[in-house]
């Protein structure tokens, strides 16, 4: 739509966002984070479960977008029979194919490369496999070594609440190691945006001026998700089954949402939300637990740091 109507994103994303920040101060204005008292325990753990398979599908999507780029060969005939040629289609519709050029020269000309020799990688698809449920296993093994009965309850605690970073630093350096061509970040050299453009968003830079105004729609649904997944994310957090002794914060949490907002449009940056599997995570890794005084005493929940 933004390349159809020739609108620039990040001015719109701006208006949007400056909408959204607007309607979260006036939620805050009018107390309407006392309508979670309504959120009730099946709606806490209806929007738990949807946001866990919500980051269960986005992890095997990201696998299977590495088997489209490098997909698994059990036969080499077919990579051999299938070489690497450059598709041209001039203005008349012409079709023509080129040998034995490079890829930087096929993107000279406007062409397409096409075959499974142009962007074969062997075994890269099968180690990721290997990096992708070796995490999963070794950060779930550690979360399950906190209620074993090896080595002090000390060594445990601290073992399962930094399992998962130490999964992804075992699997990050075994992939290092190996040395195959895996999918990974790339990360700048310099602290500045990955676009070639200021730090600061230009608002005034759209082609109407009711392009400000009509931001005013998708706000409106952003706003009711900030306000869902925050507040829903608050009340998990808040129950009372963590025993917290800290007071409760809805209305300066969505305050404090709404000044991000104007910050974040206004920088071009990914907007704040309530990171709702990380935020238990949190919870869950600051529990404490009574020591076992006895052989097979199961030790005591007594509340959270």
């Amino acid at each position: 739509m933004f390349r159809e109507n020739e609108w620039e994103y990040l001015p719109v994303r701006f208006w949007v966002g400056v909408w959204t920040a607007v309607l979260l101060l006036l939620l805050v204005a009018l107390d309407a984070s006392a309508l979670i008292a309504l959120i009730t325990r099946f709606t806490e753990e209806a929007f738990a479960t949807l946001i866990s398979i919500i980051f269960i599908v986005q992890a095997f999507e990201e696998l299977a977008e590495i088997s489209q780029n490098a997909p698994l060969v059990t036969n080499p005939e077919v990579v051999l029979n299938d070489p690497c040629v450059c598709n041209f289609t001039d203005k008349g519709n012409k079709s023509f194919i080129y040998s034995n050029v490079t890829r930087e020269q096929c993107a000279n000309i406007g062409g397409r490369l096409t075959g499974m020799q142009c962007n074969f990688k062997p075994d890269v698809m099968m180690f990721s496999i290997i990096l992708f449920f070796g995490t999963f296993t070794i950060a779930f093994g550690m979360k399950l070594f906190r209620s074993s009965t090896f080595l002090p309850s000390t060594f445990r605690q601290g073992i399962a609440d930094f399992g998962v970073f130490l999964a992804i630093v075992i699997m990050t350096a075994l992939a290092y190691f190996v040395g195959l061509d895996v999918p990974h970040l790339r990360v700048p050299t310099s602290f500045t945006p990955t676009l070639d453009r200021s730090w600061l968003v230009n608002p005034l830079n759209v082609n109407h001026w009711w392009i400000a105004v009509a931001a005013l729609f998708p706000a409106i649904f952003f706003t009711i998700l900030v306000v869902m997944d925050q507040q829903i994310t608050a009340v998990i957090v808040n129950r009372a089954d963590n025993k917290l002794q800290k007071g409760y914060g809805y209305h300066l949490d969505l305050l404090v949402i709404a000044v991000l907002m104007l910050v974040c449009a206004g920088l071009g940056i990914p907007f704040y939300v309530a990171a709702t599997v990380i935020s238990i995570m949190h919870v869950d890794s600051l529990r404490l637990q009574s020591e076992c005084s006895a052989p097979g005493e199961k030790p005591q929940f007594l509340g959270v740091k």
